[in-house]
């Protein structure tokens, strides 16, 4: 006779024939205290997750963008962010620059765990993370803890004074 399910062992043969003498005590036990006796010891560990960036970030300061041939932004599009930043008298140590295009199947969450922003510029349509609906264009905003700005993409400033004024008059208080 083959048995494929061992939960029909009881209805099948007498407890003596399948079970050992100190298991008996606890198969007649309720299955809460029979199972106190055998503790689980496997533990699974959560995937570690990193995000590869530019930047040193030492004032919890993350920008995000979208560029697909670059490692982390087109450098001319990284000059301007610079002379932004060198009138908040910060630099590039002070930031990361987080490339969505490199990270595209991040989610917002992780990114929050793993960053801990302080303050998150998000430039353009396309560096917004997948859960994270569209804030306020060019309006200072508070996501958790973390001031936010979401503005135009560089390209959609360089050589659009408007848009350019915009994003500069709420850098500034960022």
């Amino acid at each position: 006779m083959i048995i494929e399910d061992p939960l029909a062992l009881p209805y099948i043969f007498a407890d003596n024939v399948y079970l050992l003498p100190q298991d008996k005590a606890l198969f007649n036990k309720p299955a809460r205290e029979a199972a106190a006796h055998f503790p689980i010891t496997e533990t699974v560990a959560a995937p570690v997750i990193t995000f590869n960036y530019t930047g040193r970030y030492q004032n919890k300061f993350l920008v995000l963008v979208h560029y697909s041939g670059h490692e982390a932004m087109e450098p001319a599009h990284l000059s301007a962010l610079e002379s932004a930043l060198k009138r908040k008298e910060l630099s590039l140590d002070d930031i990361a620059i987080l490339n969505l295009n490199k990270a595209a199947n991040c989610r917002f969450e992780d990114l929050m765990t793993f960053f801990t922003p302080k303050k998150m510029l998000i430039l353009g349509e396309s560096a917004l993370p997948q859960e994270l609906a569209a804030p306020p264009l060019n309006q200072l905003t508070k996501l958790g803890e973390c001031d936010t700005l979401y503005s135009f993409a560089f390209n959609e400033m360089m050589g659009n004074k408007d848009n350019t004024k915009a994003f500069w008059e709420q850098m500034k208080v960022l």
